[in-house]
């Protein structure tokens, strides 16, 4: 587990952060991995974020996830996001394109329905991208990245 009055304390050792939000079970060497349900480095809330300090991140990572979320969830998760970033730093958004297992994920096309999202919350350079190399899920999915 991650000591979060270090955290708290932005010490220059451990920032830049990396993090891998909504992790589960599949973490991301190198990456802080951030979950509220599943054993992780750091349990928190990913729309909200409380224990990571505002610009403290380079890059964060959100795979297979807001399939789960509701449109305000996402918009309080992007939020978040934002305010943790470092300017400059990087968002890599991956979902899947279909989900054929539960009538209760919200499939979402990224032109349509992420993207205004993240214009809205002020992101910049916003490009769909081929699958980054730390993904760990199968084809059937889009990535976006985004900068603060």
């Amino acid at each position: 587990m991650i000591d979060l009055e270090q955290l708290k304390k932005g010490i220059p050792e451990i920032l830049p952060f990396k993090l891998n939000l909504g992790s589960g079970d599949q973490r991301i060497e190198g990456f802080i991995n951030v979950d509220l349900h599943y054993p992780a480095n750091l349990r928190d809330d990913i729309r909200v974020l409380s224990h990571i300090p505002n610009n403290s991140t380079e890059l964060i990572y959100i795979g297979h996830v807001i399939l789960y979320f509701t449109d305000n969830e996402l918009s309080m998760c992007l939020e978040a996001c934002y305010k943790k970033l470092m300017d400059g730093g990087r968002l890599v958004l991956e979902d899947p394109t279909s989900s054929e297992d539960w009538e209760w994920t919200y499939i979402r096309d990224p032109t349509e329905e992420v993207i205004p999202v993240l214009q809205k919350m002020k992101f910049k350079k916003i490009s769909t991208i081929p699958k980054v190399e730390w993904s760990r899920h199968g084809d059937n999915i889009w990535t976006l990245e985004a900068y603060k």
